[in-house]
């Protein structure tokens, strides 16, 4: 299974604080029904995470792209 996410990136000198809080505010409103419903409608399957979860995820996902990509002979030019 490949998963799909949206993420926000930051400047690696943004401090903890800053990233905290636009996590917090993400992820309030991925709990908003409005939001939610919006989401649902698209095909998503809206879930917030902290950064560290989202940092490990994506490792995870390069990971796995990375074998794929190797197994089917692809080369990045």
């Amino acid at each position: 299974m490949i998963l799909s996410f949206p993420l926000r990136a930051s400047v690696a000198s943004t401090s903890k604080e800053i990233i905290s809080r636009l996590n917090a505010e993400i992820v309030k409103a991925l709990v908003a029904p409005d939001v939610r419903e919006k989401l649902i409608a698209q095909g998503l399957t809206p879930r917030g995470s902290s950064p560290e979860e989202l940092r490990q995820a994506t490792r995870e996902q390069l990971a796995r792209y990375a074998t794929l990509m190797k197994q089917a002979g692809i080369k990045i030019e």
